[in-house]
């Protein structure tokens, strides 16, 4: 991972245009169609499913139930936890809280035994956008931070800003506005310093969501169409439907309503094709919003309706709670009085106990009016008073100048940014003035030129000689790799005949009785010697041959021998390889070499050792070969087996390749053969 790492849904790092991110998901489908079950194919699955949740939920969690069987299989336990995440999030936004309840459970077992991890910091953020989502701001908080803990710690920058701007959400749905602008100011900062259009895109909105709860509509608006003027250049379906309901949400409280409705009707479409539950339930409530506006009362209370049951499938019970306090708001309007103030009373008691400041201040506010209209007007002004208390402490005069200064500080910096831009077009300014007095100086620069002119003639020159060079080596190659062909058939076919019809004649001649004894010795040393130069021909035909130049058929060649050699001695023999050179070419001599001190090792262990076992261990890379061979024989004494042909004669080939040549010996311990042969 970790080529590869999960990110949320408000956090990608795709390329920013829609085009560039069609791409993206073409070639990440190509990759998945490969099948090759690996680590690579999940990643890429969780990576999908990403893109698909902003289009197509659907799509998204088939490709993830595909990630979780996979990542289960291998097992990849960071792609896993990846895979729960998005499952968890997309469960929610599809008003199925039992399901996301059952993956996050996965999670926090898997967290369990990955504690200061990326899993870890997964579950921690999945839990607190899920709690978010259901309304249990408070219970949200703690998981959102441990998660910006950890992923702090990791120097995750890109889950770092996200986190960020989802502890500021947190905030905003528990009505702590200029806690909720401070985050989203510090998210957005972190995500321009990415180049993160996705991100900013969120941030924008958010931060316009913030400047709406404190009637600073203009600037607002110009935020959240920052934002999504970005959406619409990312193709992000989804995200343009939240940023046109925040376009109608600041249309609403300026009321505007005939154009909130324009632009909250676009939002439900889009949301109602999607199937996003959450913003679905938010359109109603906004919708209702607008209608109560206009003084419907009637199509009010049914998007109310809508909201609050849409809310109550979210097991969110802090906004069903604000639903219903809307809806008995317009019920005051009918005389609806006892099943109204039953009503307040709970949502009050829903909105306190989940730390909703927001929807406490709109309880206190709606029941002053409720007391007002049936002339209670010592309970009416005492709910008026605390509405005032708690909107003072939200949105004070104080608070205003703290979101000022918070605003004026994210303005310094990119002043900041401009004047350092500035500085930079001064200095490239200076270079061209530079530039300019180097023109000046042309005719040298021409006389230099036509130098260099001549100097690269000749090295061009050069070149095509070299290369014509090449060219007839390449040539003499083909012919000499021909002229090996030849004399291998030739060696095979002639004299190899020749050498097998004197050996098998010698053989005929043996099996006659009547011949003498003098004939029959010499006739044994002719068939010896002719079945030893068959051997010996063989050995050089296939050397000479171009067709056994590969390690491949060297080791083939080696096992061959090890059979015929060893197996009608009933000695045992393992022919291990650790080697990358199978498809590599060895030069004919150095083949050749390595091949005779191989057989000339193991017909000395297999004549003189009295072993029962012999291990042959091939091993090396492009630039050094290795030969081992090692007995479980009696050993011999080192100084008596200088005197041998045997022992010389593989040192002698060793010195003509340039390798270095060992042999260990001792009484009891066997014998250890080692080859080192440079190829390079």
């Amino acid at each position: 991972m970790c080529l590869h790492r999960y990110i949320f849904l408000l956090l990608f790092g795709y390329p920013h245009l829609a085009g560039a991110q069609k791409l993206i998901i073409d070639s990440m489908q190509k990759i998945i169609a490969l099948d090759k079950k690996d680590s690579v194919q999940i990643v890429t699955m969780n990576n999908l499913a990403i893109e698909y949740s902003r289009t197509d939920l659907m799509k998204a969690k088939q490709m993830l139930y595909h990630s979780v069987a996979l990542a289960s299989s291998i097992p990849v336990y960071t792609s896993l936890s990846n895979s729960y995440a998005q499952l968890v999030n997309l469960h929610t936004d599809g008003g199925q809280p039992d399901s996301a309840r059952h993956y996050l459970g996965l999670m926090q077992t898997l967290a369990a035994d990955h504690t200061a991890s990326t899993i870890e910091a997964n579950y921690n953020f999945a839990a607190g956008e899920f709690y978010k989502k259901t309304g249990e701001f408070k219970k949200s908080i703690p998981y959102i931070r441990q998660a910006l803990k950890v992923y702090s710690l990791l120097n995750d920058k890109v889950q770092t800003a996200g986190l960020t701007l989802n502890l500021g959400n947190a905030y905003l749905a528990m009505g702590l506005f200029k806690d909720a602008l401070s985050y989203h100011l510090q998210a957005l900062r972190l995500f321009e310093a990415l180049s993160n259009k996705k991100g900013q895109s969120f941030c924008l909105q958010s931060v316009g969501n913030d400047l709406l709860n404190f009637n600073r509509f203009t600037e607002a608006i110009d935020y959240i169409q920052k934002g999504l003027v970005l959406k619409k250049e990312l193709n992000d379906k989804r995200g343009m439907g939240t940023g046109l309901m925040a376009l109608a949400q600041a249309y609403t409280y300026m009321n505007a309503f005939d154009t909130a409705l324009f632009y909250a009707r676009q939002a439900l479409q889009i949301n109602e094709e999607l199937k996003v539950i959450p913003e679905m339930a938010r359109g109603y409530y906004r919708m209702g919003e607008i209608y109560a506006g206009k003084l419907d009362s009637k199509t009010a209370i049914e998007y109310y309706t809508k909201a609050r049951n849409a809310f109550l499938q979210m097991n969110d019970s802090a906004l069903a709670a604000n639903a219903r306090v809307q809806i008995a708001a317009l019920e005051i309007a009918g005389n609806r009085q006892k099943k109204t103030e039953q009503a307040l009373f709970s949502s009050l008691h829903t909105s306190v106990e989940s730390g909703d400041h927001f929807t406490e201040a709109n309880t206190y506010k709606t029941l002053s009016a409720f007391y007002a209209e049936g002339n209670q007007y010592d309970k009416a002004l005492a709910y008026n008073e605390k509405f005032h208390l708690i909107t003072d402490s939200l949105a004070g005069n104080s608070l205003q100048v703290q979101l000022k200064t918070l605003e004026r500080q994210y303005s310094m910096e990119k002043k900041e940014k401009e004047i350092a831009l500035k500085e930079k077009e001064i200095a490239l300014l200076k270079k061209d003035q530079l530039l300019h007095n180097t023109a000046l100086q042309k005719e040298r620069a021409i006389k230099a030129s036509a130098f260099l002119l001549a100097a690269l003639l000749a090295v061009i020159g050069f070149l095509v000689v070299n290369r014509y060079r090449v060219i007839q080596k390449a040539k003499r190659m083909v012919e000499i790799e021909k002229l090996r062909n030849d004399i291998a058939r030739d060696l095979h076919d002639d004299i190899g005949s020749a050498l097998s019809s004197i050996n098998i004649n010698s053989n005929l001649a043996l099996n006659r009785s009547e011949e003498s004894e003098l004939v029959k010795s010499q006739l044994e040393k002719i068939k010896m010697n002719s079945g030893k130069i068959m051997e010996s021909m063989g050995d050089i035909v296939w050397a000479i041959h171009p067709g056994n130049d590969s390690m491949e058929n060297l080791s083939a060649r080696m096992k061959e021998f090890l059979t015929e050699m060893l197996e009608p001695l009933n000695i045992t023999y393992q022919l291990r390889e650790a080697i990358n050179l199978h498809k590599a070419k060895l030069p004919v001599d150095k083949r050749k070499e390595i091949y005779l001190v191989f057989k000339e090792a193991i017909n000395n262990a297999a004549k003189y050792s009295q072993c029962s076992n012999i291990t042959v261990a091939l091993s090396g890379d492009d630039k050094q070969f290795e030969l081992l061979v090692e007995d479980n024989g009696k050993g011999f004494d080192m100084a008596m087996a200088k005197k041998g042909n045997g022992l010389r004669n593989m040192q002698q080939r060793a010195a003509a390749m340039g390798a270095g040549f060992t042999i260990k010996a001792g009484a009891g311990n066997g014998t250890h053969v080692g080859l080192k042969v440079p190829l390079t």
